[in-house]
């Protein structure tokens, strides 16, 4: 067994589509492509793939896509811009394994987990973004400067890719935190007092930032810019600069300021690196903040363990003296706050080292400063990856996606087969994750005690009914001047009391409470001490009226919600009706009533009438449930009703399942139909598919060996016989008269824009309905309307074309427009289409007639020939002599449609 592959990057590239304009330039489209030496065709089909999955997903989902798993890879979209696409695609691990002698490959998708890489890929953005400007401000909107684009993208994420750590993201990847440093007071007061001095004399300083290690202390700046420039000072500028330190020696306990400012441990980290380094002005580094609309210089200085930044404005022009200043300015004052603060550093260090925390490791973060605090990730920068499990911290994901859905505070607590308790919490837009190691821990002990919080008299639904108590673990309901417990459930505790529906009851009625009577309890009825079985059983008027109602929400499509509140709200409507007032449907009893009462009645009536038939006939179809995404078998019944003296079909029942196959049918089919008599079975209808066909030939095998009779075939169904006849026809004209009905109404589907431009150059403005038709090949209904509606418009189609491809309007690249563009330089094609609408109306009156319930068997061999005859009239097939030969069914049949003497020739 060889050993597990890591996850590795497989590609990652950057396009806009509406860069190419047309199929000879689509290398255009790609803005960077990683791996850069792969080929030009691999890097075109890369792309293509990725925008026609982004397409599916717009024209058939309800939200843009943001991942694609295969076997072997997974890939994650982002569109950080209108128009601009980031796609990251990662190779799943793998291990090579042997079983029973046979060696596989086995793959573990789950490692790669779409949460984590969706946040890198974010992040990969926020990054470029951060050193160099928003894609749309870099081209300005000036095609031209797409070439600017694209060189910035290339040297950003040759570096940034070769240092991505894909293989170790986790947890910590998605929040992106920052780590702040809690300190005492009155030092806090001291940087603040240095900073405000330092903006004071340096007017040119916009914002400030102070950090010690690589915990943040004090920002001036929002906590989103603050957020992305974090992670690259900590990740990449601080320790970078500390490494280059340590092997050049340069870190010394005393020296003096290559500035000339005295002696002290500052130096700049971005800019000059002494007096006569003029050109290091022209290296210090420029970021772009709120996306992209403030652009600053970027200059760090940093003595001993602190670090301030200094966001200078981008208009100031910087030299050496404006660097010699600060360097007088912060190195001795730097030194000595850094110096002040590793003293206090030091003393919580070795606190917390002597406290025993092997126990439990823990995750924290806060939505709402971005705050993050971390012992799981103590030896980050040494290993390279989390202390706790790999298993453990994809655990934790998974809480993350199922807590990111909670609204305002929830908790998931699990126990792993290693015996550990994960815990995951939400509350107060704070995120906690703990794993504790506790031998012989219950969930009792891991869950803790939950305290008060005043953070609750913010939320309007409690603050009007509960209180705080001198016992930190309770609180006190106005209600009902008792005390309740919130060391366990905490908030949860507060809303299970169910008291806000209470306090809502007091502010606003429902429609019920609002008609109730005001009655004084003097004349209200006094209720009968009935104690035998009649006083808890509804009458039977009431039940009838239940039934009624039972059958009244199936007919209309009702939902069993719907009954709610009806027995409270008709007693109101009709104060005088015992009926009324006995009525007790609601939802579960609704359901109860129909399911196990009307449905079980209902059918065993199905099945008497069945019983008094001499023969039935059992229909059949299976098509796909988007509800609970499987194939779902229906089962229907026609027969002679004696009592009615007229066929009727009716619905039996319905089979669910996975596979298919012709087994699998025949085996459901049996299920169904084990209480009818197949012996009186006439016929089976059904559609054409070959599995279909199986089925049937392995049910007539079973009627002849169980009743030594078939039941009688007729063939499928000839609607789907004639339209597929008539679809092999329009396709073998090779007129493409399908693709362009299909593509004329797909191209103005939910585009506003379209639809207004099309409608202001339609000289047709007083039709109604004039956009095209909605045209599926496989619904024969739609072939008359959606033709003829083509026709109709067509010249506006063609001016909609003309005014795209000259430029008065926005261009359209997709393949609807070019379908369309195409079929308009076919001067014919009007004509193509009218003789399609016209062969259409030839057959639409007999589609229309045979697709209905009626028993209409005894005249289809009439009608087909009259359909087929009317045809051949129509359009001069034969000539008029031989036509009035075939005035037969068997003469139709025994015509050779072969001899060429007897088809009419135009020429």
């Amino acid at each position: 067994m060889s050993s597990k592959s890591p996850i590795t990057l497989s590609n990652f590239f950057v396009f806009n589509s509406s860069f190419c304009r047309g199929e000879n330039d689509e290398q255009n489209k790609i803005l960077y492509f990683y791996p850069t030496e792969v080929d030009l065709n691999t890097k075109v089909r890369t792309v293509g793939l990725c925008e026609a999955v982004i397409k599916f997903s717009e024209t058939f989902g309800t939200s843009v896509c943001e991942s694609l798993h295969t076997q072997k890879t997974k890939q994650v979209f982002l569109e950080p811009e209108p128009g601009f696409w980031m796609v990251m695609k990662l190779n799943i691990p793998c291990q090579q394994k042997t079983r029973d002698g046979q060696t596989y490959v086995e793959y573990f998708s789950d490692d790669i987990q779409d949460h984590v890489y969706q946040s890198l890929l974010l992040k990969s953005y926020r990054m470029f973004t951060l050193m160099n400007d928003t894609f749309s401000n870099i081209i300005g909107g000036k095609k031209e400067n797409v070439v600017n684009l694209k060189k910035r993208l290339n040297q950003f994420y040759e570096n940034y890719l070769m240092n991505l750590k894909s293989s170790d993201a986790d947890l910590l990847d998605i929040f992106q935190g920052i780590h702040f440093l809690p300190l005492e007071r009155y030092s806090f007061l001291k940087i603040l007092c240095f900073i405000n001095q330092v903006e004071e004399k340096f007017r040119c300083v916009k914002y400030s930032i102070f950090l010690y290690n690589d915990q943040l202390v004090w920002s001036g700046l929002e906590p989103e810019d603050m957020q992305i420039l974090y992670q690259h000072l900590s990740l990449e500028l601080i320790p970078s600069f500390i490494d280059s330190e340590v092997k050049g020696g340069i870190f010394s306990p005393s020296r003096t300021s290559p500035f000339g400012s005295g002696t002290h441990f500052g130096r700049f980290m971005t800019g000059p690196k002494s007096l006569e380094d003029e050109i290091g002005l022209q290296n210090i580094p420029k970021i772009y903040l709120s996306s992209g609309k403030v652009c600053c210089n970027l200059v760090i200085y940093r003595a001993l363990n602190a670090t301030i930044c200094l966001l200078v404005e981008d208009s100031v022009k910087l030299n050496i003296e404006v660097f010699k200043k600060l360097d007088g300015e912060l190195g001795h004052q730097l030194s000595g706050l850094a110096s002040e603060i590793g003293e206090q550093f030091s003393k919580t260090i070795s606190h917390l080292n002597n406290k025993q925390q092997n126990e439990f490791m823990y995750m924290y973060f806060n939505h709402m400063n971005l705050a993050e605090k971390t012992t799981m990730h103590a030896d980050m920068k040494s290993t390279g990856h989390a202390l706790i499990p790999s298993d453990i911290m994809k655990l934790f994901v998974d809480f993350y996606g199922d807590i990111s859905k909670m609204k305002d505070s929830g908790e998931i607590i699990g126990k792993t087969v290693s015996d550990c308790w994960v815990v995951g919490r939400l509350c107060d837009e704070r995120e906690l994750y703990v794993m504790v190691q506790q031998k012989n821990a219950n969930i009792m002990d891991v869950n803790g005690n939950c305290v008060f919080n005043v953070l609750w008299f913010g939320k309007d639904p409690y603050k009007e009914w509960f209180s705080s108590t001198n016992n930190k673990h309770k609180a006190k309901c106005h209600l009902c001047n008792k005390e309740f417990d919130i060391g366990r459930m905490g908030e949860s505790a507060v809303k299970g009391l169910n008291k806000i529906s209470l306090m809502e009851g007091k502010k606003t009625g429902s429609i019920v409470s609002f008609c109730k009577s005001t009655k004084p309890a003097a004349e209200e009825p006094i209720p009968k001490q009935d104690s035998g079985l009649a006083s808890y059983t509804t009458g039977k008027g009431a039940l009838d009226a239940e039934i009624l109602w039972a059958i009244k929400c199936v007919l209309s499509h009702f939902s069993y919600n719907s009954c709610q509140g009806n027995a409270e709200l008709f007693s109101r409507m009709f104060p005088d009706s015992t009926i009324a007032k006995q009525f007790a449907l609601g939802e579960r009893k609704c359901s109860y009533l129909i399911s196990f009462g009307l449905a079980p009645h209902i059918k065993s009536m199905l099945l008497k009438s069945l019983g008094d038939a001499d023969f039935f006939t059992i229909l059949f179809d299976e098509t796909l449930n988007k509800s609970n995404q499987r194939k779902q078998m229906d089962i229907h019944l026609r027969f002679w009703d004696s009592s009615e003296n007229q066929v009727k079909t009716k619905y039996f029942d319905s089979a669910f399942m996975g596979h298919s196959t012709a087994e699998d049918l025949l085996k459901e089919f049996y299920t169904i139909v084990k209480s009818l008599n197949l012996s009186k079975l006439l016929q089976i209808s059904m559609d054409g598919p070959s599995v279909n066909w199986s089925f049937y030939n392995a049910l007539q095998k079973d009627l002849e060996k169980e009743f030594n009779c078939v039941s009688a075939n007729i063939g499928t169904c000839g609607l789907h016989i004639l339209n597929n006849a008539f679809r092999k026809g329009a396709s073998d004209a090779d007129w493409n008269i399908s693709s362009v009905l299909v593509s004329l109404f797909w191209l103005f589907k939910d585009s506003p824009a379209r639809r207004e431009d099309f409608l202001e150059l339609s000289v047709l403005k007083k039709v109604l309905k004039k956009l095209p038709t909605k045209f599926c090949t496989y619904r024969w209904l739609e072939n008359v309307p959606a033709a003829e509606k083509a026709v109709l418009v067509w010249e506006d189609v063609k001016s909609f074309v003309k005014s795209i491809e000259k430029g008065d309007l926005a261009k359209i690249n997709n393949k609807s427009f070019n379908v369309v563009a195409e079929a308009t330089k076919d001067k014919l094609f009007v004509l193509k289409m009218q003789f399609f609408a016209s062969v259409a109306k030839a057959l639409q009156p007999f589609m229309t007639k045979y697709q209905s319930d009626s028993p209409l068997l005894p005249f289809f061999a009439d009608d087909i020939f009259q359909l087929v005859r009317n045809c051949l009239q129509l359009f001069n097939v034969l000539q008029p002599e031989v036509l009035s030969s075939i005035n037969s069914i068997d003469k139709m049949v025994k015509f050779d449609f072969s001899d060429t003497k007897k088809i009419f020739r135009y020429f």
